[in-house]
């Protein structure tokens, strides 16, 4: 797995919002679906948490940093 990679797996969705907040970089939010969020972006933040929110589960999802 790249190092500027990891999977996400039950997550509070409050503490993990305050670290991206943190975050010097961009960082992005990545589905096997093709889907790419940057969750730097407080619009993607509610638009990717909504959707999260509203499904049961997200079957799997890549976190990458770019600084």
């Amino acid at each position: 797995m790249d190092k500027n990679k990891i999977k996400l797996h039950n997550i509070d969705f409050e503490k993990f919002i305050a670290a991206i907040d943190l975050c010097k970089g961009d960082v992005y939010l990545e589905t096997t679906e093709g889907d790419v969020l940057n969750l730097k972006s407080k619009l993607c933040q509610i638009i990717g948490l909504s959707t999260i929110l509203s499904n049961a589960e997200v079957g799997e999802a890549t976190l990458r940093c770019t600084n």
